[in-house]
């Protein structure tokens, strides 16, 4: 390779600096140019030289020339820009504080039809490729001269690839691959579909059945014929993957193959159900993914396999077959042998094929029974996440009329009203909050017991209207030593929301 002229120059004076000025031969010391009389080089000549020549690497280096063709010019801002005051409310939320309040931020800045001034998103770009988890967060409030400026940078470009990095997943592997088909899908489901298709015979099993639930994303029964014939495949792995899939189309094949065995093993007969256990399980089933397990658990093999094929059903179909609210068929459920664990397969049937009739009934069964092993597990605490605002606050509001003020501990009402995303309405907040002060207020023994209090004031703040501010500020007695134990709670409370409240404002201007 040859070098240029500055890499000789650097090079050369690489070479003295470590032979030191003292070892080079006499005719190098003496430059071509200079009269003899003058004095060799020294050492404070050397360094100047190199400081001098890096400065010149650095700012005087020729440029490379841009060969591709200039990308097209920023779009023009649709929506007026938030005040600079709100961007400082922002970076106090992603610098991780008040970061709860992200979504919130985002809520507002679309309510206003305002967006980011353009100079804020340079530096909010980088801090998403340094921290991937805010991605799904910002991406909403980027605008379109966001997506424009992410497009033109090789490191952000990354967090929303383009078309042709989707079409490319081929080329990727193991969680990438998965991650750029789905994101295919999300964007045009039916080129996704069939990109997977032209290139499945390339695909050894485990690659197959690792990208096939991409087609979650956008699933429509448009996808059986592919799924149907991935369900005939050698390898289990595949054919679990696309009977699962297979499962979550209510008008497919699959789904009235194993109602015709749901019907006969759950028998209304003058309004009581019964439950019937198959004597010989169907080995048919299995290609339709049902592999029954726990053969030493109540009801053994047979019922778990029942289990499955509830699991698999939607709830809408039992409503329409016998011509029963939601509420009753969980009753009914409810009174037969094993009726619990049949309650926890319709629970896994709901988040598979959602009905709000049906997630609202099963919560407030939850509620009356009060019975952890329905509702404390990973499938009914994400079937809580699909109730709406309105039946939240109406639930929790009534169970707490009849046993409140205080939500105990380990609870389903104080699960939920930690982990629900929802707003609390006004009348929701006061309960909570003030129905606090006035059992503490009166306590004159140890708060052992209400110490999870912590995360719900702090979930309180987060979730109630700014609005409560002033009338949350008084009826606290600090003096008393009850209540200086929660001073710091309290004063954490108040101060999110007034960040929420002023960042509202500021946003409302």
């Amino acid at each position: 390779m040859v070098k240029t002229a500055d890499q000789q120059n650097w090079d050369e004076l690489v070479r003295r600096l470590l032979l030191g000025t003292d070892q080079l031969p006499a005719e190098e010391l003496q430059t071509s140019d200079a009269p003899a009389e003058e004095a060799p080089e020294s050492h404070q000549q050397l360094l100047e030289m190199v400081g001098v020549t890096q400065i010149l690497r650095q700012g005087a280096r020729q440029l490379p020339t841009l060969k591709e063709a200039l990308p097209s010019p920023a779009p023009e801002a649709a929506l007026a820009p938030c005040s600079w005051r709100s961007v400082q409310h922002l970076q106090a939320i992603l610098d991780g504080h008040h970061q709860p309040a992200l979504p919130e931020f985002a809520q507002l800045l679309k309510k206003h039809q305002k967006q980011l001034p353009h100079e804020t998103l340079p530096n909010l770009l980088e801090q998403c490729r340094e921290q991937p988890e805010l991605w799904q967060l910002i991406e909403p409030i980027l605008g379109t001269r966001g997506r424009w400026l992410l497009q033109q940078h090789p490191y952000w470009s990354a967090l929303l690839p383009s078309t042709a990095a989707l079409e490319s997943w081929p080329l990727a592997t193991g969680k990438e691959q998965l991650a750029l088909l789905t994101a295919y899908r999300r964007e045009d489901p039916e080129a996704a579909r069939q990109s997977l298709t032209d290139h499945w015979l390339e695909l050894d099993h485990k690659a197959q059945g690792r990208i096939l639930p991409a087609l979650a994303e956008g699933l429509t029964s448009n996808d059986e014929i592919f799924l149907e014939h991935c369900r005939l495949a050698k390898r289990k792995n595949v054919r679990l993957a696309a009977t699962d899939l297979l499962a979550s189309l209510p008008e497919s094949s699959l789904q009235d193959r194993l109602w015709e065995h749901a019907q006969s093993c759950l028998v209304l007969k003058a309004n009581k159900l019964e439950l019937i256990l198959p004597e010989d399980l169907p080995k048919a089933t299995q290609e339709d993914g049902i592999y029954p397990t726990g053969s030493k658990t109540p009801g053994g093999l047979r019922l778990n396999w029942v289990q499955q094929v509830l699991e698999r059903i939607p709830f809408a179909r039992w409503e329409k077959y016998w011509q029963k609210t939601p509420l009753d068929i969980i009753q009914m459920v409810a009174k037969v042998s094993y009726g619990n664990l049949l309650l926890q397969a319709l629970t896994k049937s709901l988040l598979r094929h959602p009905d709000l009739g049906g997630t609202e009934a099963m919560i407030k069964w939850w509620l009356l029974t009060d019975q952890q092993s329905l509702w404390n597990n990973t499938e009914a605490k994400q079937l809580l996440q699909q109730a709406t605002p309105g039946f939240f606050n109406s639930s929790l509001l009534t169970w707490l009329q009849q046993f409140g003020p205080l939500v105990p501990n380990e609870t389903l009402p104080a699960y939920w009203l930690l982990h629900s995303p929802h707003a609390w309405q006004p009348a929701l907040s006061k309960m909570i909050v003030l129905g606090f002060q006035d059992v503490i207020q009166g306590r004159s023994t140890a708060n052992w017991d209400i110490w999870h209090y912590r995360p719900l004031l702090e979930k309180a703040a987060y979730h109630s209207d700014p609005q409560l501010l002033q009338q949350f500020k008084s009826g606290w007695s600090f003096r008393s030593g009850e209540f200086g134990r929660w001073h710091a709670d309290l004063e954490k409370m108040l101060q999110i929301l007034h960040f929420r409240g002023e960042m509202a404002r500021e946003l409302g201007t």
